[in-house]
Formats: structure tokens, C-alpha cells, sequence
């Protein structure tokens, strides 16, 4: 009975190709995918880290810059002599004199606080505002803001509830401004700045084409115009660490807070900028993966033609010698020089069973017609000894025709008995 090789069998040598193929593509290609990876997110971890550092230089300055506004205001309602005398004056021109004094020392000051568009005085029953901005601000953008100014600071001066402790964001036109007032007695002293003043030194920081830094709300908000895909990028999600946004992922984001009011500052970094360097790797390192990966079903029809479809031609012959098929043969067709010496030696040993086989049986034929002779040269003593009785008798009867007869059957027969090359015999 012949051995049978299943087309699937865990010992087989095509699993076990298969497999080790498998077993040492698979990790190879998972390592690159994974070390690609892992090179990016260290960039972008670093990115982040600098980025941060930053920004929270940045946002420390400007909160440096409010806080010290906020300081010469408090001195303004605290120490100033001429606010006091805006406040309680004695006579309409004690109050004119007491503002032109103000108006003096603020425009004289003002260019020490660069970071600050602008400090103001109202008194709410007069309703007179001061006003001393820096000389970057246009008369324009001044004229909007002390109307709104005005407006709002009388709604506080009718309302109970006084200004926040911390610098606040309003909304003028479509600008946003941070404000900062406190009341002394009958006064409201306060200073205002335009978030495009504060943001103005971000503009020495490359964050790539696309990048973008923002002044952004507590809710997320940007507080300036910008032509970032907000509706992709996520800004409320805070500043604990950084965090990549977007529909892909494909922007960085870092910050930090104020500790001077509810905004904050915010890089919004894409991707492109922050893998400027590292696009060839990159690249190259995916570029790999794929056609490792695409290589695979090549590799496996590599194996398949040059190891698999041979291995199975032989094993289709030995099956075939197997049933006793001896004239079968494996034909010639294009293979390796290993294969081509294994089918040319496996014919050959064919060639030569087959060729012993067939002496074997000419052989054995041989004996057989040797002993056929044999046998056909041995008399029976005991037919010889009867018939020579019988010839005997019959020539004491003197029957001589039937010893005529009898003589010539027993030559007859006696003479086909010696024939040597008699294989059949008429019946």
C-alpha cells in the first residue's frame, strides 16, 4: 500500500515553509511599523516639551506684564493724590485740574507698560471718561473701545455686582479685549489691552506654515481671528499635557493658563511642522513595511514554484511506483540544478529497477523452462518396465500387428517427450 501525503498536514514541509516565512517576516515588518511609530511619538513628545516650555515662558510674561498694570493701578487708587481729588473735588476746576495731572503722569508712564493698550479713569455721575492709550493704538479702534467702555462701565456702576478680581475678557465688535477694573469709592480705574497686542510677540515663533498661536478662552474660544480649521481642532480639552487633535490626529496642541485671568495661551502645531525632519525616515521606514508586506504573496509564490510544485511532482511518482506502476517517469521542465539531479537520479534508479525486474523475470522463466525439461526427460520407470511386459506378452500370443502398433505409439510419444522446445501443446 502506497504512503499518502495529504495536502494539508501540520508536518508537511509547505506548512512548515509557510509558517517560518510567516515567523520571520511578520516580525520584522511589526518592528519597523512599531519603531516608526515609536520615532514619532518621541518627536512629538519633545516637540510638546519644548513647545510647553515655551508657551509657559511666554504666558509667564504675560502675566508679569498684567500684573504689574494691575499694580500701578492699585497705586493709582491707593497713593495718587489727583485720583483722590477726581474722586471727592472741591470745586469743578479742582476735578479738571486733578484729571489734567493724571492725564500727565499716565501718558508719561505708559511706555513702560508696552504689554498694555491702554489705562482709563470714569466717573459715573460726570460721566467722564479718561482715556491714555499707547501711540500704536489707532483713534478709531480708541473711539470703539471708550464707547463700549462707557456703556459697560455704567452698567456696572448701576448694578451691584462689582468687576472681577482677575482680568476679563470682553468682547468689542469683533475683537476681544482683556479688561481690569477696580472701583475706589465713586471711581472706576481699570486698563484694557487688545489680545492681538498680547499675542504680538508669539509672531517671532516659527510653528510652520500652518501653525497657529492663539489666545483662547476658559471655554476654548480663540479670542482673535485665525484661519485654523476650528471645526477640526478641539481647544477646550485644558493644558495638563499636550494632545493631538483633528481628524487624523494631525494637530499639536500645548498651553498653558493664566494665573492673571480665565484665558490662556495655546501653540497649534501640525504634524508637517513638527516631522520636518524626519519625512524621509518616515517614509522610507513605511515604504519598507508595505513591500515587505506586499512581497509576502510574492515570496510565497516564489516557494510555491520553485520548492513546492517540484517536491510535489516527485511525491506524484513515488505515489505512482508505489501501485506497481514501474513505466512512470518524471518529465523534464525547468527547475533548480538540485532538482534537476534528484529527478534525473530518480529516473535513472527507475530505469534501473525496472531493467533488473525484467532480468529477474527472464530468469525465473528460464529456471522454469529448465525444469520443464527436466521434467520432460524423466521417464516413468514403472509406464517403461509396463509397457515392455506388455510387449513381452504379446509376443508370446504372437500377436505381432498389435506389437507393431504399440511400438510405433511408444516411439511416438517417446519422440515428442524429447522435443526440447515445446512450450504448447494442441489438444
Amino acid at each position: 500500500m502506497g504512503i499518502r501525503f495529504p495536502y494539508f498536514s501540520w508536518n508537511s514541509i509547505r506548512l512548515k515553509l509557510v509558517v517560518g516565512l510567516f515567523v520571520v517576516t511578520l516580525p520584522l515588518i511589526t518592528l519597523l511599523i512599531y519603531n516608526n511609530h515609536y520615532s514619532i511619538d518621541v518627536v512629538l513628545n519633545q516637540v510638546a516639551i519644548s513647545n510647553k516650555n515655551m508657551i509657559s515662558l511666554y504666558m509667564n510674561h504675560i502675566d508679569d506684564r498684567l500684573k504689574l498694570a494691575e499694580k500701578n493701578i492699585l497705586g493709582l487708587a491707593t497713593t495718587n493724590y489727583d485720583i483722590q481729588s477726581m474722586d471727592a473735588p472741591n470745586s469743578d476746576d479742582e476735578y479738571q485740574m486733578a484729571k489734567y495731572n493724571v492725564s500727565v503722569n499716565l501718558s508719561n508712564n505708559i511706555f513702560l507698560y508696552t504689554s498694555i493698550d491702554s489705562f482709563f479713569i470714569f466717573e459715573p455721575e460726570r460721566q467722564d471718561l479718561l482715556n491714555v492709550s499707547q501711540s500704536a493704538v489707532s483713534y478709531s479702534e480708541r473711539i470703539k473701545v471708550e464707547e463700549n467702555l462707557v456703556r459697560h462701565l455704567n452698567q456696572l456702576s448701576n448694578s451691584s455686582q462689582l468687576p472681577t478680581k482677575n482680568w476679563y475678557i470682553r468682547v468689542i465688535g469683533e475683537e476681544s479685549y482683556l479688561l481690569r477694573i477696580i472701583k475706589s469709592d465713586n471711581l472706576f480705574i481699570g486698563a484694557w489691552v487688545n489680545a492681538h497686542t498680547l499675542l504680538s510677540p508669539m509672531s517671532l515663533i516659527d510653528l510652520g506654515r500652518n501653525g497657529s498661536g492663539l489666545l483662547i478662552t476658559s471655554e476654548g474660544k480663540p479670542m482673535i481671528q485665525t484661519d485654523l480649521p476650528l471645526d477640526q481642532v478641539d481647544l477646550s480639552r485644558g493644558f495638563e499635557q499636550y494632545y493631538l487633535t483633528g481628524e487624523n490626529d494631525n494637530w499639536l496642541v500645548v498651553g498653558e493658563s493664566s494665573q492673571e485671568g480665565e484665558f490662556g495661551l495655546a501653540a497649534i502645531i501640525p504634524n508637517e511642522q513638527i516631522l520636518q525632519n524626519l519625512p524621509m525616515l518616515s517614509w522610507l521606514i513605511g515604504w519598507i513595511s508595505f513591500t515587505a508586506i506586499g512581497l509576502v504573496p510574492l515570496s510565497l509564490y516564489f516557494l510555491h514554484r520553485t520548492l513546492l510544485v517540484p517536491l510535489n511532482r516527485l511525491i506524484t511518482v513515488m505515489n505512482k511506483l508505489n501501485k506497481g506502476l514501474v513505466k512512470v517517469r518524471i518529465e523534464d521542465y525547468r527547475a533548480s540544478d538540485e532538482f534537476l539531479m534528484v529527478n534525473q537520479t530518480f529516473n535513472k534508479m527507475i530505469n534501473q529497477i525496472e531493467t533488473l525486474k525484467i532480468n529477474v523475470y527472464e530468469e525465473q522463466l528460464s529456471k522454469q523452462r529448465i525444469e520443464l525439461q527436466h521434467l520432460q526427460l524423466q521417464i516413468n520407470p514403472h509406464f517403461f518396465m509396463n509397457s515392455l511386459n506388455i510387449l513381452y506378452n504379446l509376443a508370446q500370443v504372437k500377436n505381432f500387428a498389435l506389437i507393431q502398433d504399440m511400438t510405433i505409439c511408444l516411439v511416438r510419444y517417446f519422440r515428442f517427450m524429447f522435443r526440447s522446445n515445446l512450450s504448447f501443446v494442441t489438444l
